[in-house]
């Protein structure tokens, strides 16, 4: 049976600049975001492997120093109040912000070295990451990386939260804030590749009323890209491929095109310097589309990025040096 919590006795302070005086320390912040985590102080202490008295005892220190109550005790566990949920933001918010100095701080120590949190959702078969890892090693031969993939929605998450550096990939640009800041990467050329001896390779086939005759690996008609070639073999005056295998995102399946005649419409940088593959010259169904973005945490939307992070500006320059040398991109305008 749980036992309820006792809330906490304490008069309304009339400023805070006591709270600077060491009342409130960083085991507070982390007890109460523990407790508004989990809905109970129990559940709490064993997320944070101390005993639960030491929980109730930071929340409640924490609860008289700023003068309000944060939680809503029950037998069932503690909500958070209207003035806990406003403090919960703000308490998340310091520790992000100092997980944040502490990771450039060393970087800036490091000169060499350092360590980097990408975000992306690009294909790990895609060129363009890649090289910049490379690029950036020449550099900064000693540097840590790690790789998150994720969809869009969960890597903006985790830029806000600081548990990434920055986000490499296509984003929905409605979900651009002021506190984030989004860059063209470049332009690239989505159009049908084939295996090298695939017989349209072998013939130059290029017309689309030939093509069609073979197995395609098609966007949904969900996608920008999926719409695209479907009205590009309609105004071409050619009936759909009769075959078709249809994806919600674009890929690159390599044993298909490998162990078959399949034609498949993904990125030219995903098989570019790839001599297995070729990419066909096939106009009515090639589309540029802006490869992605990098979004960094900014300020506002018109301001410079405040991110002091020296490692993160040598991956960007890394990236930009990548996309300057690849022949079949260009940057975006």
């Amino acid at each position: 049976m749980s036992v309820q919590d006792p809330e906490p006795e304490f008069s309304p302070a009339d400023h805070f600049d006591h709270i600077l005086d060491g009342r409130l320390r960083m085991r507070h912040l982390t007890a109460i975001i523990a407790v508004a985590d989990t809905g109970g102080f129990g559940r709490a202490a064993q997320v944070l492997r101390v005993a639960q008295p030491a929980v109730t005892r930071s929340v409640a220190e924490a609860e008289k120093a700023l003068g309000v109550v944060l939680f809503t005790r029950s037998p069932q566990g503690a909500t958070l109040t209207p003035a806990g949920r406003v403090f919960d933001d703000h308490a998340r918010a310091v520790l992000k912000h100092l997980r944040l100095g502490a990771r450039y701080a060393k970087n800036v120590a490091e000169e060499t070295g350092g360590s980097l949190v990408v975000g992306t959702h690009l294909s790990g078969k895609h060129r363009l990451l890649s090289e910049a890892i490379v690029a950036l090693l020449a550099v900064r031969p000693d540097v840590r990386i790690e790789l998150v993939e994720a969809t869009p929605d969960q890597l903006l998450r985790q830029l806000r939260s600081g548990d990434i550096d920055i986000l490499v990939g296509r984003v929905d640009r409605q979900a651009e804030t002021s506190d984030l800041v989004a860059r063209p990467l470049a332009i690239e050329a989505v159009t049908p590749v084939v295996r090298r001896n695939h017989p349209a390779a072998l013939n130059g086939t290029k017309s689309l009323a030939d093509l069609r005759e073979h197995l395609w690996l098609l966007p949904s008609n969900s996608t920008r890209v999926g719409r695209f070639v479907r009205s590009g073999f309609t105004q071409a005056g050619v009936e759909l491929p009769s075959r078709v295998i249809t994806h919600s995102t674009i890929s690159l399946p390599e044993t298909l095109l490998l162990s078959t005649d399949l034609v498949a419409i993904v990125p030219e940088g995903m098989v570019s310097g790839d001599d297995r593959f070729v990419a066909l010259d096939c106009p009515e169904v090639t589309m540029e589309r802006t490869l992605g973005d990098i979004v960094l945490r900014g300020t506002s939307a018109h301001s410079s990025v405040s991110n002091d992070s020296a490692t993160v500006r040598d991956f960007q320059s890394a990236l930009e040096r990548v996309i300057t040398s690849v022949g079949q991109r260009r940057p975006a305008a």
